[in-house]
């Protein structure tokens, strides 16, 4: 459930640019039913809105110029949402901000696209959480791999050693038990590592 906000009014990159993003989108054998536009997407704000959402509460958001659906059946859906699209915001450098944000908030998106119809930008969310951002990236196909992965791979020597317990808990062994039965287990003498056991009186050696 989205909390209530009022539209963004439709500015000239509606006209300029989205719509005719949408018609080539399409001409590259997206189907209309995968793409959400009107009305537009809503990206949580803050993590806590992204647990409310998941709840099905209402909670605060973003909107979206365009978001691609990983299929018609899902449209709607943000568990498949796969790509988020923008042309409002004026430089490069603000659109590929912006979309790292909008891909940290829904967390099965896995890339963005930016133009204002002259520059453009694609940011591929990769598996460790970071980005990766490409500069003059034609709009996606639906059948690009849109998954990337880490620039590096985990490896054993990166993986973070946990940390040791301050008070370890000494672990007591206790005997096996049974229902209603307790088992003793026999006294053995403790071993001594510096000093040889001596053997019962009467014990024999074998030559």
């Amino acid at each position: 459930m989205v909390r209530a906000a009022t539209p963004r009014p439709k500015g000239p990159e509606h006209t300029e640019v989205r719509l005719p993003v949408i018609a080539r989108l399409l001409e590259l054998g997206w189907s209309e039913g995968q793409l959400r536009w009107d009305p537009e997407w809503r990206v949580p704000r803050t993590p806590h809105d992204s647990a409310k959402r998941e709840r099905s509460t209402s909670f605060e958001s973003w909107p979206v110029d365009l978001v691609i659906f990983d299929s018609d059946e899902h449209i709607g859906e943000w568990e498949h949402a796969l790509a988020i699209l923008e042309f409002e915001e004026p430089t490069l450098e603000e659109g590929q901000s912006q979309l790292e944000i909008y891909l940290s908030r829904e967390p099965r998106a896995k890339y963005g696209f930016w133009t204002n119809g002259d520059q453009s930008v694609a940011v591929y969310k990769l598996a460790d959480g970071s980005v990766e951002a490409i500069e003059g990236a034609n709009l996606p196909r639906p059948e690009d791999n849109l998954s990337k992965p880490s620039s590096e791979p985990p490896t054993y020597a990166r993986l973070n050693t946990p940390p040791r317990l301050t008070h370890p808990v000494p672990f007591a062994r206790q005997p096996p038990q049974r229902a209603g039965v307790s088992i003793s287990e026999p006294d053995v003498p403790a071993l001594d590592d510096e000093e040889p056991h001596a053997l019962p009186a009467g014990t024999r050696l074998l030559p």
